[in-house]
């Protein structure tokens, strides 16, 4: 069963719910307590790393504070084991990019002035597609081939990341592996930012910056570097553009506050449509 966690400063929606308790992330619940909790906008942010996947974030945007739909919906990317749930006012001038992202399995958003039965019921719609979604990438862990586990114990070179040949900048020289320290020094961003980004804590990442666990994340942020020296031509060149304000992006945003808002997809795809459009 998915637990609830009701995000709302004022502790309004937690009313419409069935009992809840306003407790910190991570916290052990009484036994036989219900599973939906409560808690605030800043302790959800400071503890997002800290929820297991096939939890469902229920987000009131209208409380004073609370971010826009479209923040809102950013946040997800760094947590896409998470249903999320979003309760508004009226959706208003929704850019395509967001009213995409709200079609996506396990999120979806409702009208705060919809009936409390509503709003259980979507929540509830939401929980069951993120656990069944959880239970099939469990069962997919559990019967990965033997051979797969192995190649861990078998030779040195095999344990390397394949694309160490591009940017070996942004491997370990040791293990091969893409290095979370290495990623953030190249684009500027603070390591703790980036174990954020990452849905690890600082100090794991910290400790062991080229973990195996992080690699398949981190796969994005070399996309980026690689496209981008290409495109931009020099370190002064890249870091100019990823500070500067641009009109693909929503609210004219710069690329490197998109990267932190948990944007990097995006940024990789715009970089490659635009080399895929230079001449060969």
């Amino acid at each position: 069963m998915s637990n609830i966690l009701i995000v709302d400063d004022e502790g309004k929606l937690s009313q419409r719910f069935w009992p809840v308790r306003r407790m910190r992330a991570g916290a052990e619940p009484k036994e036989n307590s219900p599973n939906q909790q409560s808690t605030t906008w800043r302790d959800y942010a400071a503890h997002a790393h800290e929820y297991t996947p096939g939890d469902v974030v229920v987000f009131n945007l209208e409380t004073p504070g609370a971010p826009t739909l479209q923040e809102a919906v950013r946040l997800r990317k760094a947590q896409p084991d998470l249903g999320f749930v979003y309760v508004v006012d009226i959706m208003g001038n929704v850019p395509k990019r967001t009213l995409t992202a709200l079609s996506q399995p396990g999120v979806t958003w409702v009208s705060s002035t919809a009936s409390d039965r509503e709003l259980r019921l979507r929540v509830r719609g939401v929980a069951e597609l993120i656990q069944e979604s959880h239970r099939r990438n469990q069962a997919k862990l559990i019967e990965r081939p033997q051979k797969a586990t192995l190649s861990f114990d078998i030779s040195k070179s095999q344990k390397q990341s394949p694309w160490m040949h591009v940017m070996p900048e942004l491997h370990n020289q040791e293990s091969g592996r893409l290095d979370s320290a290495r990623i953030a020094e190249w684009f500027g961003m603070p390591l703790k930012t980036l174990a954020g980004l990452l849905g690890r804590g600082y100090a794991t990442v910290h400790k062991t910056p080229d973990s195996v666990a992080v690699q398949s994340k981190l796969k994005v942020f070399l996309r980026i570097a690689s496209a981008l020296s290409r495109l931009a031509g020099s370190p002064a060149g890249t870091r100019i553009w990823l500070n500067t304000p641009n009109p693909d992006l929503e609210n004219n945003q710069t690329p490197m506050s998109a990267i932190e808002m948990g944007e990097q997809e995006i940024i990789a795809e715009l970089l490659e449509d635009a080399l895929a459009g230079q001449p060969g």
